[in-house]
Parts: C-alpha cells; structure tokens; sequence
C-alpha cells in the first residue's frame, strides 16, 4: 500500500494536505482489494480473530524482530590491504 501511495503521489503531483489524504485513502482501498482477491484465492481469510489477537498481544509485549548483526565499516579491510594500517 505504501508503494501505490507514492506512485498517486508522484503521479498525481499531490501537493496539498487534502490531496496525499486522497492518495493515501484510495491505496488503502487497493490494499483492501488485494488483500479480498488474496483471500478469494487461498479460500481463507488473512485476518481473523485468531491471528489478529496473536500479532496485537505480541505487539503489545514490545517483540521486535532482532537485527541481524552487522559488522563495522572499519573493522573490514579491502583486498591487498593489511589491517591495522
């Protein structure tokens, strides 16, 4: 939804306030739709009671999914280079 969002967006030249609303609002409703013919197409909703309490109570704990780790730019060394240099 956020892609469609800006795509209106920049195509439109959105500019004011009232403007973005109204591209936000219509890519709201073509997620609304995606998510409609997702679920025409695996016979199940995506949401339901069920997975909506789990994914809120998680929310609500604080989980967040873990980063992985990343390596600082200056413990890497370029080829042919010594380290420590």
């Amino acid at each position: 939804m956020e892609g469609l969002a800006n795509t209106l967006h920049h195509t439109r030249n959105s500019r004011s306030y009232d403007l973005i609303l109204i591209d936000v609002t219509d890519a709201g409703r073509g997620g609304r739709v995606a998510r409609e013919v997702a679920e025409q197409i695996i016979g199940e909703p995506l949401v339901s009671d069920k997975n909506y309490k789990h994914l809120f109570k998680e929310r609500r704990k604080g989980s967040q999914l873990s980063l992985p780790e990343q390596s600082s730019l200056f413990d890497r060394t370029e080829p042919g280079e010594q380290q420590g240099c």
